[in-house]
């Protein structure tokens, strides 16, 4: 019985323990002095390396959320949004190891789509759209390697083919 009640006991402080390390330490920064207009958030490991790790975000001086994503042993890792200081989306994609990889958007301020495509290592490859702000398709073409490949169409605003 006496085991059982330790083994638990252990059990519930490693519980403790791990959950503390998932969480760090929290940090803001401000944009004034009597720390009130919080800029930033974000998460350490340890107040000593200061080591991101875990959820971060970002705010304009309005107050309003700029960016939010999170970091993995000081990366940024997975999916990240920026946003315009109006609160609508500005593009969001995603990180691994610190590198923007698989599809961005971009958009307008006033909202909708104004571009999308692949990112690789924080290069542009494959196929992007970049649109009107009326939802019609502006150009499609290819990169590689961020450097403009291949066919790239154009067009007018109504949808009509402009130029190839």
């Amino acid at each position: 019985m006496r085991f059982y009640c330790g083994l638990i006991l252990l059990v519930m402080l490693l519980g403790i323990g791990n959950t503390k390390a998932q969480e760090g330490y929290v940090k803001r920064t401000y944009y004034d002095d009597a720390k009130e207009v919080i800029k930033e958030q974000y998460f350490v490991n340890d107040t000593i390396e200061n080591k991101l790790e875990g959820t971060y975000s970002s705010f304009f001086l309005s107050g309003s959320l700029k960016s939010e994503g999170n970091y993995s042993d000081n990366e940024a890792s997975g999916v990240w949004k920026y946003f315009f200081e109006n609160g609508k989306p500005k593009m969001s994609g995603a990180f691994e190891k610190g590198q923007s990889t698989g599809i961005w958007t971009y958009y307008f301020e006033q909202g909708g789509k104004r571009s999308e495509g692949l990112l690789e290592n924080n290069q542009k490859n494959g196929e992007w759209l970049y649109y009107f702000e009326n939802g019609n398709i502006k150009s499609r073409g290819g990169y590689d390697q961020d450097i403009r490949e291949g066919i790239w169409n154009y067009f007018y605003e109504d949808g009509e083919l402009k130029a190839q």
